[in-house]
């Protein structure tokens, strides 16, 4: 009973090592390119366009650069870098140097898992912003919770004054989209 026992486990921790190669093996050989396209015909409807930009595709990752992105028509910003990382379980969008209105932002994460499909996960990371917030896809309601420097909050003054301060200094803005 104890053979039979160990074979029964044995065949199991063999099924699902196959299986997890199997998935592995789907996602490095995705044609992510295709994706990418797919992606951007989905943007293309609502008025969302990104030009000009240079891609790379390895086995779990997918790489833009020197990207324009225009809404109707108009460039809102420039993305130096995007590279999305994607695995089993989770995955992230990393964008580097994004020059919007004139404002430079190190870094932006998104990012989202499978035990929560629902909810993007926000960090932001420069010098004149710093922040962080979800988005729940079903709500459709952004959140972010957002430190700006003075310049910002000057310059963006109808946006900061409609939303609630926080006693940590932070600025918390919800946008139903």
């Amino acid at each position: 009973m104890e053979i039979l026992n160990s074979k029964i486990l044995q065949n199991i921790a063999k099924y699902i090592a196959l299986g997890v190669i199997f998935i592995l093996s789907f996602v490095a050989f995705l044609p992510k390119e295709n994706i990418y396209f797919y992606f951007l015909e989905k943007l293309k409807t609502q008025n969302i366009q990104i030009q000009n930009e240079k891609t790379t595709s390895g086995f779990f990752d997918f790489s833009l650069s020197d990207g324009d992105l225009f809404y109707h028509d108009i460039k809102a910003l420039h993305i130096e870098k995007l590279n999305i990382n994607s695995l089993i379980i989770k995955t992230n969008l990393n964008f580097e140097n994004i020059l919007f209105d004139g404002n430079l932002i190190d870094n932006l994460d998104i990012s989202y898992n499978i035990f929560t499909p629902n909810i993007f996960d926000i960090k932001i990371n420069g010098a004149m912003l710093k922040g962080y917030g979800t988005y729940n896809k079903v709500d459709k309601k952004l959140i972010l919770f957002l430190k700006p420097s003075k310049n910002i909050i000057d310059r963006y003054l109808m946006i900061f004054s409609q939303s609630e301060i926080l006693k940590s200094g932070e600025y918390k803005i919800e946008y139903n989209l």
